[in-house]
């Protein structure tokens, strides 16, 4: 595939980001799925307009040089670099060697599908990006702020993303990135496109950030809601005793107080040596634990492997729970048969299972504060199942899972509604960004405004 071969039309609808005015004049750029650019402007590879790589550490670094590294994963598109890790030079991972300066841009040029991408702006001494980045340094000619938006645009990632290659790891070579054909304006309209989207993104990322905050509000609720329900009951007069366990306080007057073991069956996951890992082995192990619990779809980190060993089964509907790592406290409900690795027990009840689901999810923070270790959390099955639990009689458990299911399911829907709100205005942001660094729309007078 040559540089300039259209991977997909390119194409920005104006409506979809306000009625802005068009440019009075339109020429063809030569380049098939860029289409038209504003007269005035020119389309010319992003060689010519910036430098790649200009700077690393060599391997004569000094040992106790101190980096804050920057990894693909640390990269969101949306916020930037989200994250860094603090590593000595002779501790670092070998390709922690890209030294960034203030007005960078980083392109990832492995799992380019992540579109990590990320301007550098004012950052420290110290920062550190892998060699999986392009660094990309705008010359005289294109201002910074402008250079980080078009690098953000639809029509670089899909140059980007269309010139990889590989399947299960696409990548590109930074010098073929930077062949790339980009619209590039005057210096001066470049200044009022970067100060119109300043403005613009910034106020699209203060309603993220309240809608996001809401959220965070609702699953506070919701959490509050089951721990209230399940240590308390639904009803506010019932007379209280003392539990004789510290986190869960007073009870109702007639609920019982029982360690786990005796209120559900607990089956601890095996994972099988790897020297019997098969092509055609007699089962499938999910090696990583349950992904975050949710009342709506939900999955799990799945790894398959066969294997020759004999292995765990978790039954459909018993509750997985992740025991170490990172994942320790994690839940989710097994929707069929399925194997269990030994970082993932299952927690099968032997009275109302729905009930015992949202005494888990109560109950997971007092698990992850009491968890051995601080790096590396984890419990064992054993543990867990001396784990201590309220339990009023059966039918008060049906009458409290129902009441659950119910009020949580309310709570899901404002949630997923107010995360689709979100999309929009990402999927938004991301359209005003293509559609004016690339000549589709005119905010010359929006820019003063």
């Amino acid at each position: 595939m040559t540089p300039d071969a259209p991977a997909r039309p390119f194409t920005v609808n104006p409506a979809s980001v306000r009625r802005f005015r068009r440019y009075p004049e339109y020429k063809d750029s030569g380049v098939e799925w860029l289409g038209a650019v504003p007269v005035g402007w020119g389309v010319e590879k992003l060689k010519y307009n910036c430098t790649y790589n200009d700077d690393s550490l060599n391997e004569d670094t000094n040992p106790n040089y101190l980096m804050n590294y920057v990894d693909i994963q640390s990269v969101d598109f949306i916020s930037g670099i989200k994250t860094t890790e603090e590593f000595r030079f002779e501790k670092s991972p070998s390709r922690a060697r890209r030294i960034v300066k203030d007005g960078d841009i980083i392109v990832s040029t492995v799992r380019t599908y992540l579109k990590a991408i990320a301007p550098i702006n004012n950052p420290q001494n110290n920062l550190i990006v892998s060699t999986g980045f392009a660094v990309i340094r705008p010359k005289m000619e294109i201002n910074n702020s402008f250079a980080g938006y078009l690098l953000r645009c639809n029509y670089f990632i899909a140059f980007v993303v269309s010139h990889s290659e590989g399947v299960s790891y696409p990548a590109i070579n930074s010098s073929e990135l930077v062949k790339t054909m980009l619209p590039i304006p005057p210096l001066p309209e470049q200044r009022q496109i970067a100060d119109f989207l300043d403005r613009e993104t910034q106020n699209i990322d203060s309603l993220i950030a309240k809608k996001k905050g809401f959220i965070e509000l609702l699953e506070e609720k919701r959490t509050s809601l089951i721990s209230h329900a399940v240590t308390k009951g639904l009803d506010p007069d019932s007379e209280m005793k003392d539990s004789g366990v510290e986190w869960l306080g007073a009870v109702p007057v007639g609920w019982d107080v029982k360690k786990l073991k005796y209120a559900a069956k607990i089956i601890a996951g095996q994972s099988p040596h790897e020297s019997t890992y098969n092509e055609k082995g007699i089962g499938s192990i999910l090696i990583n634990g349950p992904a975050e619990y949710s009342n709506s779809d939900f999955g799990y980190t799945k790894e398959i492997k066969w294997t020759t060993d004999p292995i765990k089964w978790a039954k459909k509907d018993s509750l997985l729970f992740c025991l170490r790592g990172s994942t320790t406290g994690r839940l989710n409900i097994a929707h069929d048969n399925v194997s269990i690795g030994r970082g993932v027990a299952a927690i099968i009840a032997l009275f109302n299972q729905n009930y015992l689901n949202n005494f888990m999810i109560s109950m997971r923070e007092y698990i992850i504060k009491t968890a051995n270790g601080s790096t590396y959390p984890s419990i064992t099955s054993e543990y867990l199942s001396n784990y201590k639990i309220s339990l009023p009689y059966l039918p008060e458990q049906r009458q409290i899972a129902d009441f659950l299911d119910r009020e949580t399911q309310n709570i899901d829907k404002i949630i997923e509604k107010t995360e689709e709100q979100i999309i929009k205005l990402e999927e938004y942001r991301t359209a005003l960004i293509s559609a004016a660094v690339t000549g589709k729309i005119d905010v010359r007078e929006e820019a003063s405004a």
